[in-house]
C-alpha cells in the first residue's frame, strides 16, 4: 500500500476517528490528544495493515489500545503518588516526638474545667475516666446506672463546651 492511498483511507476516516475519541475520553482536549496518538501510531504501523481488511476495525483497535495504556498509565502514577503520601505520612508519625509541654498544658486545662463542673458530672465521670464500670459507678453513689450514664454524658458535654470556649 502506498502512502497515498493510506493517508487517503485516513482522510476518509477523520470524522468517525475523531468522534469514537470523544466517546472514549468524554472531553474535547483530551479527544484531541487521543485522536492525534491514534494517527501518528497508525501511521508508524501502516505496514502491519493488510489490505482488503477493515481499515476503520484496524483504526479503532489501535485507538482503544491507545486509550487504555494511557488510562491505565495515569491511574498507575496516582497509586504510587497515594502511596507515596501514605508512606510519608506513617513515616512522620513514627518518627515524630511528641510536645510533653502542650499536653501537660492540655491536660491541666481540661483537668481545671473537670474541678469545675458541679461536682454530681464531676464525680462520676472521674471514676468513669479512671476506669471504673457503670455499675460500680452506681454502687458508689447510690444512684441507678441510668442516671449515672446521663451524668457521665453531660459532664462530657460540659468538658467540651467549656473546652471550645477557651479556645476561641
Amino acid at each position: 500500500m502506498t502512502v497515498q492511498v493510506f493517508n487517503q483511507l485516513l482522510d476518509e476516516n477523520n470524522s468517525f476517528l475523531f468522534s469514537l475519541a470523544q466517546k472514549f475520553t468524554k472531553d474535547q482536549s483530551s479527544a484531541k490528544d487521543l485522536y492525534q496518538d491514534t494517527l501518528l501510531l497508525a501511521f508508524r504501523n501502516k505496514d502491519q495493515f493488510l489490505v482488503g481488511t477493515n481499515f476503520r476495525g484496524w483504526t479503532r483497535t489501535i485507538m482503544r489500545n491507545a486509550f487504555i495504556k494511557k488510562y491505565s498509565t495515569s491511574k498507575k502514577k496516582y497509586d504510587v503518588k497515594s502511596i507515596d503520601e501514605s508512606f510519608i505520612a506513617q513515616y512522620e508519625i513514627q518518627h515524630s516526638t511528641p510536645n510533653k509541654a502542650e499536653s501537660n498544658i492540655k491536660l491541666n486545662e481540661i483537668d481545671q474545667i473537670i474541678n469545675s463542673i458541679d461536682s454530681k458530672y464531676s464525680g462520676p465521670f472521674k471514676m468513669y475516666y479512671e476506669g471504673y464500670k457503670y455499675d460500680e459507678i452506681s454502687a458508689s453513689f447510690k444512684i441507678p446506672v441510668g442516671t449515672i450514664k446521663s451524668r457521665i454524658f453531660t459532664a462530657r458535654s460540659l468538658i467540651k463546651e467549656a473546652y471550645m470556649k477557651l479556645h476561641e
